[in-house]
């Protein structure tokens, strides 16, 4: 590749994720896919801001989401008390910090609870005005505290926490059995003039368990991004997960060989369920996905998944739209 050829990459991906189209671009490389993927949020919060009726009922409904927020962070500082002694503490500092962020997800993670009804409101308006099918129709939403929505939700961050450790856990102890025996042969030869080659290889083995829990959680991040949209676990004829089918395939040819692998398989595929569905999604579509998954980390922050929600079910919404293969004439 030529340097104009690698430096116009990255330009063309930051011209996508300026551009904020709902469209992806033509002949678009993987990282203008993932640029675009991230900036669907800016396409479809300038289709809301378009719309005067939208944009006033999502600032309402986003203003006194915020001002909940905002008021349980204010209680804690006052129940806290004491604040000139912070600066003095390192560790009271941190343990304030952690606890008012505590508060603050308590309390959105409440305000969804009660409120959800009109962020599925303003999503179903908003796929309407991008040109996509809503999730469900919900013309009159109303304040209740939903309790099947929040057991269905724990429900489903058990369920991710257990595929995460199910996928990742096989994965990362094969890997550790096969990187102690280099490791170890370096660690007797980091001596002389190979010192610092063997320091070298030494540290680049020991990131590599990291490096694979990294990219195994990417991709469920990214799964559950396209989850975001309801579309994305209503495809009943999505096939099953890839791996599973490969390793099935392989173990019809070498059983002795993938026997192992496939338990393995099998064992994350039922703690999948139908998951393999938004899983079909993110196949066909990854890198568009790895865009949207960036842009869902933050509303780890609190408030801004008050502000991100309504928008991600239709941004995600697009990406299982335009993955779709095209129909046959």
């Amino acid at each position: 590749m030529s340097e104009r050829a690698a430096v116009d990459v990255p330009a063309r991906a930051l011209a996508v994720l300026r551009a904020g189209a709902l469209t992806l671009p033509e002949r678009a490389g993987r990282l203008a896919r993932v640029a675009w993927g991230a900036a669907l949020v800016v396409g479809v919060t300038r289709a809301l801001w378009r719309d005067p009726w939208l944009r006033r009922r999502y600032l309402l409904v986003l203003g006194l989401q915020l001002a909940v927020v905002v008021a349980a962070a204010i209680g804690w500082l006052a129940f806290e008390g004491d604040l000139h002694r912070l600066a003095w503490s390192w560790r009271r500092f941190v343990r304030f910090a952690l606890s008012l962020y505590a508060t603050l997800v308590v309390t959105q993670w409440l305000v969804i609870a009660v409120s959800r009804q009109f962020h599925d409101e303003l999503s179903m308006r908003l796929a309407r005005a991008v040109g996509v099918e809503p999730d469900e129709a919900l013309e009159h939403p109303r304040l209740s505290f939903d309790a099947g929505w929040v057991f269905e939700a724990l429900q489903r961050r058990v369920q991710a926490a257990l595929v995460l450790v199910a996928s990742a856990a096989p994965a990362l102890l094969l890997l550790g059995a096969v990187v102690v025996g280099p490791s170890r042969w370096l660690a007797r030869h980091d001596d002389g003039a190979l010192r610092f080659a063997a320091v070298a290889a030494q540290w680049t083995l020991a990131q590599l368990p990291n490096a694979l829990l990294l990219a195994i959680s990417g991709y469920w991040l990214a799964v559950f991004a396209v989850g975001r949209s309801g579309h994305a676990w209503r495809d009943q004829a999505a096939p099953q997960w890839s791996l599973l089918r490969w390793v099935e395939a392989g173990s019809a040819r070498h059983p002795a060989l993938y026997g192992p692998l496939r338990l393995w398989v099998r064992t994350v595929a039922r703690a999948m369920g139908v998951m393999h569905r938004p899983a079909a999604v993110v196949e066909r579509a990854p890198w568009e996905a790895i865009g949207l998954a960036l842009v869902q980390l933050l509303t780890n922050v609190p408030g801004l998944r008050l502000v991100l929600r309504p928008l991600l079910p239709v941004a995600a919404t697009v990406i299982i739209e335009a993955s779709r293969p095209a129909p046959r004439a």
